[in-house]
């Protein structure tokens, strides 16, 4: 991880070690999502929907969370997104792994 100082402190040099509390407000029922669910791949990001039994292109706004998941803020509760497999000769989507809200 790295950490800017905005107020720079004579005592704290580069390359010294240090212990660091982050607090943050927790983010709770909220839809995440892997971010490799994402498509990025267009004008527009967008993730692979289940509606009726059928998948459907929706586009997608979203916060980053780390490196690997985004908070999607335009799926409605409930939404079941679907993991797009690349095979040659296009895509095929299929259902992932559900993921509780406990688990992130």
């Amino acid at each position: 991880m790295r950490l800017e100082i905005k107020d720079a402190k004579p005592f704290i040099k580069h390359g010294m070690a240090a212990s660091v509390e982050l607090l943050s407000e927790p983010h709770r029922q909220v839809p995440a999502l892997p971010k490799q669910f994402v498509d990025f791949s267009e004008k527009e990001a967008f993730v692979w929907v289940l509606q009726d039994g059928k998948a459907v292109k929706t586009p997608v706004t979203y916060i980053n969370v780390g490196e690997r998941w985004v908070i999607a803020e335009n799926l409605p509760e409930g939404t079941v997104a679907l993991s797009p497999a690349k095979k040659p000769g296009g895509i095929r989507v299929h259902p992932g792994r559900e993921v509780l809200p406990d688990e992130v």
